[in-house]
């Protein structure tokens, strides 16, 4: 439900509640959506008044990145291991991505905001749980943190393909069964029960395990002088 703003009243306008209105207007996961004016709409003003808050449209878009990632943080409980902690945080960056699909590109780029310091401070914090120090976990949070957004970025890319395109893209596989040549490509012919599966959740739990193998295996090589 949209804010009414009584007739002589102006709302009370911060930074904070532009971006608020904003997120609300990307959940509608319309195309080109998150306009000043919708924006505006959204709050009951004109547009040109979001532009005392920020310099401009990518300034904005930006905010409303960030605040995405503060979002997925927020989600992710307390008291669980290092592994766990940043396998929650992945998930729910994927389904805040997919949630505001077109706004989602922005999260990925640097936001230089309190969302995208509080990725890189739990993920920084889970790898030195498990005795990483120095370049072995920046080198390892900068992998996780690439991995995470480039994934959770392919999701809400697919989740703004057309209806008809995402329907070709899930039926795809089940067609070469048919015209795949056993000679010439043998392990896709072998393989093809298991690759006619379109399971993403589980693609993504095989990708975080190996991801964090890395982890477990550099922690493994630490020396303990430097732990």
């Amino acid at each position: 439900m949209r804010w009414i703003v009584p007739r002589g009243r102006r709302p009370m306008l911060t930074r904070e509640s532009i971006v608020t209105a904003a997120v609300t207007v990307a959940a509608r996961a319309q195309p080109e959506g998150l306009t000043g004016a919708n924006v505006g709409e959204e709050l009951g003003v004109d547009r040109s008044t979001l532009w005392r808050y920020f310099v401009n449209h990518q300034e904005l878009l930006l905010a409303v990145g960030d605040r995405l990632l503060q979002t997925a943080v927020n989600r992710v409980a307390a008291g669980l291991s290092p592994q766990e902690r940043v396998r929650t945080l992945a998930l729910h960056l994927v389904d805040v991505f997919v949630a505001h699909p077109y706004i989602a590109t922005n999260a990925s780029c640097i936001t230089r905001g309190p969302g995208e310091f509080a990725v890189i401070e739990l993920i920084l914090g889970s790898l030195e749980e498990t005795g990483l120090r120095g370049e072995a976990v920046a080198r390892h949070q900068r992998m996780l943190t690439d991995a995470l957004l480039a994934y959770a970025g392919m999701r809400a890319a697919y989740a703004i393909l057309p209806a008809r395109v995402r329907i070709f893209e899930e039926r795809s596989w089940p067609g070469v069964r048919v015209a795949i040549s056993p000679r010439r490509f043998p392990r896709i012919a072998s393989n093809l029960p298991a690759l006619d599966t379109d399971d993403h959740e589980q693609v993504f739990t095989t990708l975080l395990d190996a991801l964090w193998a890395s982890v477990s295996a550099a922690t493994t090589l630490e020396p303990s002088g430097q732990r």
